[in-house]
């Protein structure tokens, strides 16, 4: 049985966000509302639309965790409940052939598998490292996404 609340999107942003850059945490409450108007992917195309400052955050933030941490969160939660809802059946086939719509509203799964968290962390380390940050600080964020969202038991 598990022995704690359901966490939302944004809580994990929040709760990533305080492991790998506490001194962040004051703003992320700009940071996301920002995300809501406008999602913006974690490692934005080259010359293509996307670049966080597009979505009014100021200059200082693109370079930040926090707009990092909710893009990637944003991206991997709309992809998992795309996901649980085609296993459940409750998603349209349409539904499931569309790109998911990032949303960190929406209620983390509370009971990822072993295999989903490693293709998660795989996931977390190659856009970390994809959007420049170096080697170690890579590895500390994608352990610390699949740590948040790991099944707590009791």
């Amino acid at each position: 049985m598990d022995d704690f609340a359901p966490m939302s999107g944004e809580d994990l942003v929040r709760a990533v966000l305080a492991e790998i850059a506490p001194h962040e945490v004051s703003q992320i409450g700009m940071v996301l509302a920002a995300y809501r108007r406008s999602p913006w992917p974690a490692v934005p195309d080259e010359g293509g639309r996307g670049h966080p400052t597009g979505a009014g955050l100021p200059v200082d933030q693109v370079a930040s965790w926090s707009a990092f941490v909710a893009a990637f969160i944003g991206q991997v939660l709309a992809t998992l409940v795309v996901e649980e809802g085609a296993k459940a059946g409750g998603r349209s086939l349409l539904a499931r052939l569309r790109k998911p719509k990032p949303r960190l509203t929406v209620e983390v799964p509370a009971d990822l598998e072993e295999r989903r968290l490693a293709e998660v962390r795989g996931a977390a380390l190659q856009a970390a490292l994809d959007r420049g940050f170096p080697d170690s600080s890579a590895e500390q964020f994608a352990d610390a996404v699949v740590t948040k969202l790991r099944p707590r038991r009791s």
